[in-house]
């Protein structure tokens, strides 16, 4: 079974329709995909994200924008870039658009045999997981709550990043055991090595901010247990064209061509 592992589509239609063409060109096609949640915010395209994300997905769950745009959550937290975006996609969605939006499972899931889903981290679906202690007590939440979990993947922070972990030989040891990061070139794989874990976030498909403006998604082949980083540009100008047309504050528009 190969997945296509998507995450933080944001409303970028033209960066969604890359990935799509993407995996429509891989010649052994794809049995699923993934998604991490936020289908909407920041950017022009929030129906259109909305129903071709649901479209493609075997298994999606909801982000911190698709909770707020949706009703369930305050934008209070968010900056007033993200919030001018966020009330203006909940004035562009339909009833039946917002419903759909509330109706997306919250993480963690297990989305097939040993494949862990979740939007911030399993601990916590809002944090954003970008340090050595949140990956411990990240690891530390699949070994207990999923045992038999080879991989978590995470959006949220829009940084591609592999996370790895020997499982502990001991459980009292489990929040000692070292956490190595690894960042993976566009076309890069990793093979899992035995008695590990990982947790691993694809990026960013609608707004990368790693500084590659490119949009980011993986591959996951669950029988031979190999995740590939994928890398695919995608008409940035239009995209930006169209965040301007709609009024959004200029920085969301910006920050696409730097990817940041």
């Amino acid at each position: 079974m190969t997945y296509a592992i998507l995450s933080d589509i944001h409303g970028n239609l033209e960066a969604l329709q890359q990935v799509e063409a993407a995996l429509n060109e891989l010649p052994g096609g794809i049995d699923g995909c993934l998604n991490l949640g936020d289908l909407v915010g920041y950017n022009a395209d929030p129906a259109a994200c909305l129903a071709r994300g649901l479209h493609l997905a075997t298994c999606c769950i909801r982000g911190n924008h698709d909770k707020i745009v949706a009703g369930i959550a305050s934008d209070r937290d968010l900056n007033p870039a993200a919030q001018a975006a966020a009330r203006r996609h909940r004035q562009m969605l339909s009833a039946a658009d917002r419903d759909r939006l509330r109706a997306l499972r919250k993480g963690p899931v297990q989305a097939a045999p040993g494949i862990v889903l979740c939007h911030g981290s399993p601990d916590f679906e809002d944090l954003y997981l970008a340090d050595d202690y949140d990956a411990r007590v990240s690891f530390e939440v699949l070994r207990t709550q999923f045992p038999d979990a080879r991989v978590c993947f995470y959006g949220h922070t829009h940084f591609p990043v592999v996370l790895q972990q020997q499982r502990p030989v001991r459980p009292e040891r489990a929040m000692k055991t070292p956490v190595r990061s690894l960042v993976l070139e566009s076309g890069a794989s990793l093979v899992f090595e035995e008695g590990c874990r990982y947790l691993i976030n694809p990026g960013s498909v609608g707004q990368p901010r790693d500084g590659n403006p490119a949009a980011a998604f993986g591959l996951f082949d669950a029988d031979e247990n190999r995740y590939t980083q994928c890398r695919v540009a995608y008409p940035v100008a239009e995209a930006q064209r169209k965040v301007r047309a709609l009024g959004l504050p200029e920085a969301l528009a910006e920050r696409l061509a730097t990817g940041r």
